[in-house]
């Protein structure tokens, strides 16, 4: 009984999130949830959400499908994971320090 408990207020957290962050996958929603520092500025560099705002800046109304942070030669990237306006799922690498697109 207790396990059914804990697993119904697993799908209902995971609804509320859903309903919460229209755009994003649930994947997107839970990591951006689990993981603040994640989001948060790295010394004179960008932040995740940042990140994905100059992607979508860059390729219009975009759905996010995946977002994290990697090391990269040395710094920190961001890749991100998206479905463009016209279907097509596109992956670009953001620099953390500089914010540019790759």
């Amino acid at each position: 009984m207790r396990d059914m408990f804990h697993a119904l207020l697993t799908v209902c957290a995971l609804a509320g999130l859903l309903a919460l962050t229209p755009g994003e996958t649930v994947a997107a929603a839970v990591h951006s949830r689990a993981a603040p520092a994640a989001h948060r500025q790295a010394t004179e560099g960008i932040s995740l959400d940042e990140a994905i705002e100059k992607v979508r800046q860059t390729y219009g109304d975009v759905t996010i499908l995946k977002a994290d942070s990697r090391g990269s030669n040395g710094g920190q990237v961001y890749r991100i994971k998206f479905l463009t306006e016209s279907g097509r799922v596109k992956t670009v690498t953001v620099d953390a320090d500089t914010g540019e697109l790759r």
